[in-house]
């Protein structure tokens, strides 16, 4: 998709699209992304899940909170989650996002969207 958008076709489509995947990097494994940090604080590492972890549960208002101390890492599962070896990175869960029917299954951009605007979005939000 990255390549698509900065170097291919997309790129004379849609500059402002370009502009913002350029600051994307693609690692292979969350170790690999750890080795690369440039930060000299560890993140906190947050998993996310459409159904429920045994790990600590974290919510969108404590990663806002903390995100102003600290960088926050938020791994996103598919649907069927993420993986043991990811889960083990995790030091929390954030909740799955609910409806209204107990339905929660939610393609990944969509629930990606929704976490980032609770957690940075302007909308009533922020505390």
């Amino acid at each position: 998709m990255r390549r698509y958008w900065v170097e291919g076709p997309g790129l004379s489509y849609n500059q402002e699209r370009a502009e913002g995947l350029k600051r994307l990097s693609v690692v292979g494994s969350v170790e690999e992304l750890l080795k690369n940090l440039s930060s000299a604080v560890m993140p906190l590492i947050v998993g996310t899940s459409a159904r429920e972890r045994g790990l600590k549960k974290i919510t969108e208002a404590d990663v806002r909170r903390i995100q102003k101390q600290r960088p926050v890492l938020i791994l996103f599962g598919t649907g069927y989650g993420l993986a043991e070896e990811t889960l083990s990175f995790c030091e929390a869960m954030l909740p799955p996002i609910e409806g209204r029917t107990g339905f929660n299954h939610l393609p990944m951009r969509v629930a990606a969207g929704i976490l980032m605007d609770r957690i940075l979005g302007r909308g009533g939000h922020n505390e």
